[in-house]
């Protein structure tokens, strides 16, 4: 599958759609986060459709600034999206929908793994964590 820029979406130019994560959902379809270009979160189905964006720029609740890296958390009765909101220097979690759940707050936190149900691994940019 390719995925390329949805024009849908407001790119016009390449050099808008900058990649800095992909993560594959329970069903099939593909977020991707565009975190140097644009800090939305972007989603398509398992056939590389664009099927819509979530998350604008900012700084407040459900807001990101560049959106970093993803992972699909399951440690809870759903599946969550969990987002590192690079400049925001937090870890934000979104139902599959796209709506905010559990916002984490660390510092300078810019890359993390969940390698297991008990482990998280967070990379920084800054001291702090």
């Amino acid at each position: 599958m390719k995925i390329t820029a949805p024009r849908d979406a407001g790119f016009k130019t390449r050099n808008e759609w900058r990649l800095t994560a992909a993560v594959p959902a329970p069903d099939g379809s593909v977020f991707i986060a565009n975190g140097y270009g644009d800090p939305r979160i972007f989603r398509f189905d398992k056939h590389g459709n664009y099927n819509g964006s979530f998350a604008e720029k900012g700084n407040r609740e459900g807001q990101l600034d560049c959106s970093h890296g993803l992972t699909l958390d399951l440690r809870y009765r759903q599946p969550l999206l969990m987002v590192c909101d690079r400049e925001n220097r937090r870890l934000c979690h979104f139902d599959l929908d796209g709506k905010l759940s559990l916002p984490k707050m660390l510092s300078g936190a810019n890359a993390f793994e969940i390698s297991d149900i008990e482990r998280m691994n967070i990379g920084a940019h800054q001291p702090g964590i």
